[in-house]
């Protein structure tokens, strides 16, 4: 998927990436800590531990997408996130963390660096959402014709 409206320098987001890969760490733990909070609002499929090794993920593929830009990636990798049971309100939350890790981490950096890192976040945001809520849909629309089934046979049996 192209997304025009969503541009950036990707020369100096390369740049960004160089200065935020030192901050790694902090972004996975804001991750870990976002997803811990929101361990009950994802399906009951998703284990724990499975959580702790997406907020690890996601680190790692938003700092590379800076280096790639690599959109159809991130698609992909949003429809896994919804396959796995990651819930909306995580994924939200989660992508949530990115920008405002740029603007702490680039503070004291141009605003060039800024912007192109915020504006490649926001590129990130939209391609992770897109791919998540695509599938979560699909997802959904499966749930709701199991539950109509289930209900169509109790009251079919009642009768």
């Amino acid at each position: 998927m192209v997304y025009p409206h969503l541009t950036y320098d990707y020369d100096v987001a390369r740049k960004a990436e160089l200065v935020l890969r030192n901050h790694h760490s902090y972004l996975t733990d804001c991750l870990k800590s976002v997803l811990d909070s929101l361990m009950f609002n994802n399906s009951h499929t998703l284990h724990p531990r499975r959580l702790r090794e997406i907020g690890v993920e996601q680190s790692q593929r938003f700092l590379s997408f800076l280096v790639n830009a690599d959109v159809a990636a991130v698609t992909v990798y949003g429809k896994q996130l919804a396959q796995d049971g990651l819930g909306y309100k995580s994924m939200v939350q989660m992508c949530g963390c990115l920008s405002p890790f740029c603007c702490e981490k680039l503070s004291s950096e141009s605003i060039e660096l800024q912007s192109s890192a915020i504006k490649a976040a926001n590129m990130y945001i939209t391609a992770a959402m897109d791919g998540f809520l695509e599938e979560y849909t699909v997802q959904l629309k499966k749930d709701q014709l199991y539950i109509r089934e289930a209900f169509n046979k109790v009251a079919a049996s009642g009768q």
